[in-house]
């Protein structure tokens, strides 16, 4: 079994327009979507990010605040690490992601042991 990386991207729309009822029950669909993931033993690890960042860039590293590229409107949320047997089990689990409700972005990556 590999590991794998689901970084999370999105804008943060939506969600916060919504009545916090609702709000509550998307977020309840997050803990529910990574228990599904421990109970088939995939999950390994994962967290939202801040929304704090510096982003640090070039051969002379010029430091910018902000997250990301400054043309794209995306930013990462959060992350997760989980376990597969290949790249296309790795994104049939990213499909389950919550964020994809509000349109958000998942890129599921392998994770290479160094």
């Amino acid at each position: 079994m590999n590991r794998y990386m689901m970084l999370i991207y999105g804008t943060g729309e939506g969600l916060m327009e919504l009545p916090e009822a609702e709000r509550n029950a998307h977020m309840q669909k997050w803990g529910a979507w990574t228990d599904e993931l421990m109970a088939k033993g995939k999950y390994a690890a994962g967290d939202p990010v801040g929304p704090e960042a510096r982003t640090v860039s070039g051969a002379g590293a010029t430091v910018r605040e902000g997250f990301g590229v400054p043309d794209k409107q995306y930013a990462i949320g959060g992350y997760y690490i989980f376990n597969a047997d290949s790249l296309d089990e790795a994104t049939e689990l990213a499909k389950g992601c919550p964020a994809l409700e509000f349109d958000g972005t998942v890129e599921v990556r392998p994770v290479v042991e160094m």
